[in-house]
Parts: structure tokens; C-alpha cells; sequence
């Protein structure tokens, strides 16, 4: 019974000296012997040694102990991050995903938990708001919302995020919008690559405003009297030599030497 009080007694001032050194003395103190979750918490919010803080979640199993780890944890300097994502992993109520979303101070403890919710619908506000480029990413990669990802594409600072919404954007009618009033040439470039409509695509060719927009809509066009028409007029070399080159490919392809023998 001494023996057994004893080990208590040490394992409890052992956490008590974690609990008030922690940031101070992780280079001799480790969490083995701490079973208290609080002190647990606070240890891997504290320390300044990411190890002992990875240390410290690992050892933790109370949600409402790893969601305050989740969100009070910063990020600054070098994987300071990995405590906050490896307690937000840890997590299994949704709500509390959802809170750490919103509430977590490590961009990426918000990211991580915003890859984690399940319902597409909470999904919309992190994509559109959050602050930081790497939460909203992370939502856009979610999302299946086409008015969200239409206005995304056009509206999105960071041209990142913009090609992401456009990738997962599959309705003509946005696709459409996207490829002929974008202001950024990549995201109409980007756009025009999943059009499939030949008159937008023809009209892309001949109005657009920029040299390398108007080339893409020529290298999916299939009409060569108006590829013969934009091979002549158009006022940059680069797209005249592009409508030339079409010509040529639509007079070799195979399918209109199918076509003339069947004829």
C-alpha cells in the first residue's frame, strides 16, 4: 500500500511540475506518468516543444478536452501545427468538428476540421469567408454547389481557389458565364476547356479580347470555312498560325477520310 501510494504521489507531482513548467522544461519532463486531462490539455496548448504536445493529445480520449486543444493551440513556427490537426483527427461529434472549424486559432486545426464535416451545405461559409486561403481550399474541394462554385470562380481573390471551383463546376450555363465575362483570362481558358457548345466556342474565337483565349477556342473548333475566316483576319500571328493548324488537322483526321470513303 506505502509502494502503490507512493507511484501515485509521483505520477501526481509529476504532472503538477509538467502542468506549471510546460514551455520551460520539455527537454526533461515528459507526459508518461500524467493521466489528468486537463493538465493533458494544457500541456499540449503550452509546451514548446511540438513533441511533447503530440505527445500529450495522443495520450488524451475526452472530446471536450481535445476540442479545447483544437482551438486554443497556435500554429507559429515549425510544425507548432501537428498538436491542433492531431486533436481535431481525434474527434468524432460533429458539433464540435463544426465549432473547431469556426473557432480555431491554427489555420490549419480549421482546415483540418472543415475536410472532416460531412454535410455540404456547412460547408458554403467556410469557402466564402473564412479568412485564410488554406481553410477555404480545403471547402471548395467539397463543395458540389454550382451557384457556390459559379460565384467562387468569379469572385475568389486567389487564383488557386478559382481553378479549384472551376474544376468541380459542371453546369453549361455557369461554365458559359465563366468562359465569356471572367476577368481573368486562365479562369475563361479554364472554363472554355469544358464547353462543349460550338457556337460559344466559335464566338470565343473571333471576340474575345485576349490572344490566347481566342487560340484555345480555335484548337475546338470544327468548322473551317470560319477557322479559313479567322486564319486570315485575326490580329495576332499566334492565333492565325492556331486556325491554320486546325485546318490541316480537320483535313488529315481520320474521321473525315471515314466520312469521304463512305460517301
Amino acid at each position: 500500500m506505502h509502494l502503490r501510494g507512493t507511484i501515485r504521489h509521483n505520477r501526481w507531482l509529476l504532472g503538477v511540475l509538467a502542468f506549471l513548467f510546460s514551455g520551460c522544461a520539455s527537454n526533461v519532463l515528459t507526459v508518461s506518468g500524467i493521466e489528468n486531462e486537463s493538465w493533458l490539455a494544457q500541456i499540449a496548448i503550452r509546451d514548446k516543444n511540438p513533441r511533447v504536445r503530440v505527445d500529450a493529445v495522443r495520450k488524451m480520449n475526452e472530446e471536450k478536452y481535445l476540442v479545447r486543444v483544437a482551438i486554443k493551440s497556435d500554429c507559429a513556427g515549425y510544425a507548432q501545427h501537428i498538436p491542433a490537426v492531431l486533436a481535431v483527427e481525434r474527434l468524432e461529434n460533429p458539433d464540435l468538428i463544426e465549432r473547431t472549424a469556426r473557432r480555431a486559432r491554427c489555420v490549419y486545426a480549421r482546415a483540418a476540421a472543415v475536410g472532416r464535416i460531412e454535410d455540404p451545405s456547412r460547408i458554403h461559409a467556410f469557402a466564402l469567408e473564412d479568412p485564410s486561403w488554406i481553410v477555404r481550399s480545403t471547402a471548395v474541394r467539397k463543395l458540389s454547389d454550382q451557384d457556390v462554385l459559379a460565384r467562387i470562380a468569379f469572385e475568389e481573390n486567389v487564383e488557386y481557389i478559382r481553378e479549384i471551383a472551376i474544376e468541380r463546376l459542371e453546369d453549361p450555363v455557369h461554365l458559359r458565364h465563366l468562359a465569356t465575362g471572367s476577368l481573368h483570362s486562365q479562369e475563361r481558358i479554364a472554363a472554355l476547356r469544358k464547353i462543349e457548345d460550338a457556337g460559344v466556342i466559335e464566338s470565343i474565337a473571333q471576340d474575345d479580347i485576349h490572344s490566347a483565349v481566342r487560340t484555345v477556342a480555335v484548337e475546338r473548333m470544327t468548322d473551317p470555312v470560319l477557322l479559313a475566316e479567322i486564319a486570315r483576319k485575326d490580329s495576332h500571328i499566334m492565333v492565325r498560325i492556331a486556325a491554320e493548324d486546325r485546318i490541316r488537322y480537320l483535313e488529315s483526321s481520320p474521321l473525315k477520310k471515314n466520312h469521304e470513303s463512305i460517301r
